[in-house]
C-alpha cells in the first residue's frame, strides 16, 4: 500500500514537472526526458537571470551618467545665462558711453564743396559708330574708355 502511494505521488510530481516545462505541455515523455528538459530549462532561466542582472547593472550606470549629465547641463545653462547678462550689461554700458561721447546727429549736414562730384567726370564719352552700325553691334568709344 505504501509503495502504491509513493508511485502515485511520483507520477503526480513528474506530471506537474512536465507541465511546468514550456516545450513539454501535454506530451508523453519518459522520466529521464522530463528531468533532462527540466534541467535545461532551469539552466536557461539562470542564464536569463544573469543577463537581467547585468542589464540592471548597466541601467544603473546609465542612470548615474544621466544624472551627472543633467547636473552639468544645468550648470552650463546657468553659466550661459550669466554670460548673456554680462554681455548685455557690457553692451548697455558701451552704448551709454558712446551716446555721452558723440551724440548722434538728428539730420545729416548739408553737402560742402569738397563733397560735390563733377557730373562730367561720371558720364561716358560720346559714342562713335564706325560705318553703318546696326543697333545690335554695340557702341565703340573714340578714346578707348568704357
Amino acid at each position: 500500500m505504501a509503495e502504491r502511494k509513493r508511485r502515485t505521488e511520483m507520477k503526480f510530481l513528474f506530471d506537474s514537472l512536465r507541465n511546468q516545462i514550456p516545450a513539454s505541455h501535454g506530451s508523453k515523455s519518459s522520466k529521464w526526458e522530463i528531468l533532462s528538459k527540466a534541467s535545461d530549462y532551469i539552466k536557461s532561466l539562470e542564464n536569463s537571470c544573469k543577463a537581467n542582472s547585468a542589464a540592471q547593472g548597466q541601467l544603473g550606470q546609465v542612470v548615474q551618467d544621466l544624472d551627472v549629465i543633467r547636473r552639468e547641463n544645468e550648470s552650463l545653462r546657468a553659466e550661459n545665462h550669466r554670460l548673456f547678462q554680462e554681455m548685455n550689461a557690457y553692451r548697455d554700458a558701451r552704448h551709454a558711453n558712446m551716446v555721452q561721447q558723440a551724440p548722434i546727429p538728428q539730420h545729416y549736414p548739408a553737402p560742402t564743396a569738397s563733397m560735390s562730384v563733377d557730373p562730367s567726370s561720371r558720364s561716358l564719352p560720346p559714342p562713335h559708330n564706325v560705318g553703318h552700325a546696326s543697333s545690335m553691334q554695340g557702341v565703340q568709344y573714340t578714346d578707348g574708355v568704357r
